[in-house]
């Protein structure tokens, strides 16, 4: 009897395990995809056509993109608690539905408060397809090459960041207006996550395996033997953790800000928008190519170290667009682009190892919500601390130096990471 229920325990390991955590992965990166592509890289790129609408101000419409990111950290938040709850897929089909819903009901405003009200609840819901839950679920399924998995996975945000912004700026507003690529950014959301997820993702409790059989074979592995690590209440008693919020707050308000101006600054200075949608996309390719470049390199050395280079590329990035005039080659802006891009692509594969191999994974939905505040707290002030600045100035360039000096700030902090003593606890 126990013979056969142990050949019956590899059986169903073996049907469970197989090609399918690969499939979580193409699904993790059509999460990143479409988070990263259809909502926080494409925004940049309505500036314009709402200003010519509405004659709304640059910090006016900043701010919409403000609401949304910190919508989008209390969303990720939220995501990071529920999924010691419930599973991934209901997380991800259920934001992804309401996601599209939104979008919709964006296209059809008519005032500022409708996009402010609208567009931030976006935020809000599309982070349960962004890089919480995303990060969570490769990891049940990756126990060794984490680094490499996720940044194969993070991949997705890059090549959303590439291919959605290129088409939004050069055919669907140019084609069908912003109100209609509101509608269609909106449905791509649904179309490309839903179905798959439905049919593809299983539950917790559908997966197959006990925590005892998962201790010891393989390289997949999935949630029931996720329970080593640091509970949360202890995480937040440790310099690693604040330090970590700090080098990601202080990235993500730099980078935020350039991402979501760099069309508008790049028309202001006399590129065209064909080159400014190009830039756009540079940054999302560059993105993509990083991905599996930093997860490697995680797995390579510490993940600090990892995340200290990203930064470099960043302020080295800030360092071009700063050197940009009218008169400047276009290879100096896919140079920025590509700069910037690449750091980009440092940060999911670094910040995600930084808390797993900090922390554990006991609580690392809810410790990577958390961390995941500071990063959606800087990218939300970082757009529309540029974009008042440029209402004052005229120009970035006072924004660009700040971005500068604060990016050398997130450097030294990455430096100092250092791995906490693990304390026992619950969360």
């Amino acid at each position: 009897m126990g013979g056969n229920v142990s050949q019956t325990n590899v059986a169903v390991r073996e049907e469970r395990t197989g090609f399918y955590p690969y499939w979580i992965l193409v699904i993790a990166f059509l999460c990143l995809f479409v988070s990263s592509g259809c909502h926080y890289y494409s925004f940049g790129l309505f500036v314009k056509p709402l200003q010519e609408t509405f004659d709304w101000s640059r910090a006016e419409i900043m701010t919409a993109s403000t609401l949304s990111t910190f919508a989008h950290a209390a969303g990720s938040l939220l995501a990071g608690k529920l999924l010691e709850y419930t599973s991934s897929k209901k997380i991800i089909v259920t934001g992804a539905v309401i996601t599209t819903v939104l979008m919709t009901f964006t296209s059809r405003m008519t005032s500022l408060w409708q996009f402010y009200l609208f567009y931030g609840l976006s935020g809000f819901t599309v982070a349960s397809i962004g890089f919480v839950p995303a990060s969570r679920l490769v990891f049940e399924w990756f126990k060794t090459r984490r680094g490499m998995a996720i940044g194969i996975a993070g991949m997705g945000m890059g090549v959303g960041g590439f291919a959605l912004p290129l088409l939004t700026g050069r055919l669907f507003i140019p084609a069908y207006g912003w109100r209609n690529t509101f509608v269609i950014l909106g449905v791509i959301a649904s179309v490309l996550i839903v179905p798959l997820t439905l049919f593809t993702v299983k539950d917790k409790t559908d997966n197959g395996f006990s925590s005892r059989e998962n201790s010891s074979h393989g390289a997949h592995k999935p949630v029931g033997a996720l329970e080593e690590g640091i509970p949360f209440k202890a995480a937040l008693k440790t310099p690693t953790f604040w330090l970590i919020g700090l080098t990601g707050a202080a990235f993500s308000f730099c980078n935020s800000a350039i991402v979501q101006n760099q069309a508008a600054h790049l028309q202001d200075i006399g590129f065209p928008i064909a080159v400014a949608a190009t830039a756009v996309s540079s940054v999302g390719i560059a993105n993509a190519v990083g991905k599996p470049c930093f997860g490697w390199l995680c797995d390579a050395v510490k993940p600090k170290y990892s995340r200290a280079i990203g930064l470099c590329f960043q302020f080295v990035g800030v360092l071009v667009l700063l050197s940009l005039g009218a008169r400047s080659p276009q290879f100096t802006v896919w140079l920025s682009a590509i700069l910037i891009g690449l750091s980009v692509g440092s940060m999911l594969p670094s910040m995600s190892m930084l808390v797993s191999t900090n922390f554990g994974l006991l609580a690392y939905g809810t410790i990577f919500g958390m961390v995941s505040m500071f990063n959606h707290a800087g990218s939300a002030a970082g757009p529309l601390f540029a974009g008042y600045i440029y209402d004052i100035q005229g120009s970035y360039h006072s924004a660009f130096v700040t971005f500068a000096v604060l990016n050398v700030v997130a450097i030294v902090a990455a430096l100092l990471i250092s791995k906490p003593r693990a304390r026992g606890g619950g969360s």
